[in-house]
């Protein structure tokens, strides 16, 4: 049995910007709906003077493919703003940085990068270029306590031979650990037509 729930997605400011909404069918035990067991969804549009109904998309938990490729997407964007912020570390000083100053400052600079674009969009210009939303269990934005226990748990789903990645295929949830850590989904944004 599954129960129907459909939640705005990414709700407020960056609902308007984002323009749809995820509906989500949850699977049960008996009569007892899991929340969190996601076997698909439907992502919605907002109406429009052009269409002014809504149209639903079929849409799917994201494949392990497209969140590497977003993350190797992002991963060139954090190099480069690694490399300027190197370059005006050195043209400030006019010698050598000092190496925990800068390991800090990186740090900082990949912790503000990834919670900018997940509290300000559900997606990071990697996963948009790879269609990806990251949304709680409910369809809604991601919360900043949310996005802090992803990260902390994020490094390590990498770091430990990729385990935490090779977890999505791990029961019907279709997470990571960072992803089951801080109850969210990676969901694939179908294309507009």
């Amino acid at each position: 049995m599954r129960l129907r729930t459909t939640a705005p997605c990414l709700g407020g400011e960056i609902g308007r910007r984002a323009g749809f909404k995820i509906q989500f069918l949850y699977g049960s035990v008996g009569s007892i709906p899991t929340p969190g067991t996601i076997h698909s969804s439907t992502i919605m549009s907002q109406p429009s003077e052009q269409n002014p109904e809504p149209r639903r998309t079929a849409a799917a938990p994201a494949g392990i493919a497209r969140r590497l490729g977003a993350l190797v997407y992002d991963s060139l964007l954090i190099l480069a703003i690694w490399m300027m912020t190197a370059l005006v570390a050195v043209l400030i000083s006019g010698e050598a940085v000092n190496p925990v100053v800068m390991q800090l400052i990186s740090v900082a600079e990949v912790i503000a990068f990834y919670g900018y674009f997940w509290a300000d969009r559900g997606q990071t210009l990697g996963m948009r270029a790879w269609r990806l939303v990251l949304v709680d269990s409910e369809g809604n934005g991601v919360s900043w306590p949310a996005i802090a226990r992803r990260m902390l748990v994020g490094p390590f789903s990498l770091l430990i031979f990729g385990l935490g990645y090779l977890w999505y295929f791990v029961g019907t949830r279709q997470q990571t650990w960072h992803d089951r850590f801080s109850d969210t989904y990676v969901v694939l944004v179908p294309k507009e037509t």
